[in-house]
This record gives structure tokens, sequence and C-alpha cells, in this order.
């Protein structure tokens, strides 16, 4: 699980998150929600605002139970992964 963890933190910050909570956050999300969960067009577009001014956590932290569970089906279902 540790090596899973690793990489996970290692993708965060690959991807351009540059706050270390941000990247905790994403990584966590990944380990819980699903591993190839920054593909999520939505979670991309967040990705992508944390570039700015706004924290990745920030962005997401008002999104409902019921948008992580649907976007968690859609990629358990491989419908958002190109």
């Amino acid at each position: 699980a540790g090596a899973r963890v690793a990489q996970s933190l290692e993708r965060a910050r690959d991807l351009g998150l540059r706050d270390e909570h941000d990247q905790m956050t994403l990584a966590l999300q990944e380990l819980l929600i699903h591993p190839d969960l920054r593909h999520h067009p939505d979670v991309s577009k967040a990705i992508a605002m944390a570039h700015g001014d706004a924290t990745y956590r920030a962005v997401t932290a008002s999104w409902s139970q019921g948008r992580w569970d649907t976007i968690q089906k859609q990629m358990n279902q491989g419908k958002t992964i190109p």
C-alpha cells in the first residue's frame, strides 16, 4: 500500500499540484475512489484550476457526495478514461 501512496503523491506533483495538502487530497481520492481519478473531466478541470490562484481542495470541497458517487460510478464503468 505504501508504494501506491507514493506513486499517487508523485503523480499529483507531476500534474502540477504544488500544495502538499492538494497532493495528499488527490492521492487519497485516487486510493479511495479510483486509481485513474485524475482522468475524469471534472477532476482534470479542478487540477487545472489549482494551477492558478485556487487550491485543488478549495475547488473540490463543495462537491457533494452525490457528485463523487457519480464520478466513481463513471470511472468504474470506464466511461471517462481516454
